[in-house]
């Protein structure tokens, strides 16, 4: 069942480091944005310290909408890791996943990087990403990727993909590389 078209408030979320009892409004967000998870991205795990966008709708701010940026920082290259986007089944089919996409647009870099399955490759082509590893990428009897060297993906990235890898299958490495 669809409800009807809504027009949510899109919002980064900020929580503190660590939470401090004086942090009941936060840590009752965090609960919330956990909880939405939970129901409608079961296996996608949220961090304190991920940049995480929300859509919400009024008149009670209810989450339909969220994504997150994983950061990785090292003295060498600092990248990103756009995960878990996810939209209210009720929700679906309205936009509201692309809303999302162009307000985190502006925080986004070339060294920003999503796995994804197959058949959402052409909606992260619509935002500006492109596919990295779909013909250079093959698997090894370990099931680990094995990268063309043409192509430039950082270590994080490949760890993090052969972790992915080994619960989901069939997932394509794309690299954010401009606005559109």
């Amino acid at each position: 069942m669809s409800l009807s078209i809504i027009h949510p408030t899109l919002t980064w979320l900020t929580m503190p480091a660590r939470f401090e009892p004086e942090h009941v409004t936060e840590r009752l967000l965090w609960s919330r944005l956990k909880q939405f998870y939970r129901t409608h991205l079961p296996y996608s795990r949220p961090q304190l310290s991920d940049l995480v966008a929300v859509g919400l709708a009024t008149p009670e701010d209810k989450f339909v909408t969220a994504v997150r940026i994983r950061l990785f920082n090292s003295p060498q290259q600092s990248v990103q890791l756009l995960t878990g986007l996810v939209t209210h089944s009720q929700y679906r089919n309205q936009g509201i996943a692309s809303q999302l996409m162009q307000f985190i647009k502006p925080e986004l870099n070339q060294s920003s990087y999503l796995f994804c399955p197959s058949h959402l490759c052409c909606f992260y082509q619509e935002h500006g990403y492109k596919v990295i590893n779909h013909k250079f990428a093959s698997q090894d009897k370990s099931n680990r990727l094995s990268i063309n060297h043409h192509v430039e993906i950082p270590a994080i990235i490949k760890q993090k993909y052969n972790d992915y890898q080994r619960s989901q299958t069939d997932l394509i490495i794309m690299q954010f590389t401009h606005p559109q």
